[in-house]
């Protein structure tokens, strides 16, 4: 017999249990619900509807993306900042320490207005930790060097050594 009393509440965008804690390991073990439930609220399952939408019926979007995320990895390389060879337009910047990848990424939101989204562990291995640069097709040319600028910067800024060619 488990002894002692459960708490739940939930709310808009999720919930939470409290009690003991063997019955809190058996409320999160057994149903499937709980462990396998991903759905998404209704308004991110709109605007994400509506995106589909949008480069459904304006692919010239898309082309121009793929074309900036080619020029963009040709800047960064050109600037010898590690970026890795994807096939994709999310252009992943090595940092390779998470303290630092953080502080680049603060430093260039508040020193060059730029958010690039640091990525750590456990979400990749440790000594992978990077940047997430994802360009779109309304970046510019000169959006474009701007940010490998600001990067240049504030990695030098913080000591980042790792400005090499990634492999």
């Amino acid at each position: 017999m488990i002894e002692g009393s459960l708490t739940i509440a939930f709310g808009v965008m999720g919930g939470y249990f409290a009690g003991p804690s063997m019955l809190i390991g058996v409320i999160r073990s057994m149903p499937d619900s709980y462990i396998f439930t991903t759905s998404l609220c209704l308004h991110p399952a709109a605007v994400a509807h509506t995106a589909i939408q949008h480069v459904k019926a304006h692919p010239e979007d898309r082309d121009r993306q793929a074309a900036n995320a080619v020029r963009l990895k040709a800047m960064l390389r050109d600037a010898a900042l590690p970026v890795l060879d994807t096939p994709g337009h999310i252009l992943p910047v090595i940092v390779g320490d998470a303290h630092l990848c953080r502080r680049i990424s603060e430093r260039l939101l508040a020193e060059h207005a730029i958010y690039a989204q640091p990525i750590n562990y456990p979400t990749v291995a440790r000594g992978q930790e990077r940047l997430r640069i994802t360009p779109t097709p309304f970046h510019t040319e000169a959006h474009m060097r701007s940010l490998v600028n600001a990067l240049l910067a504030a990695g030098s800024g913080l000591g980042w050594a790792a400005i090499k060619p990634a492999a």
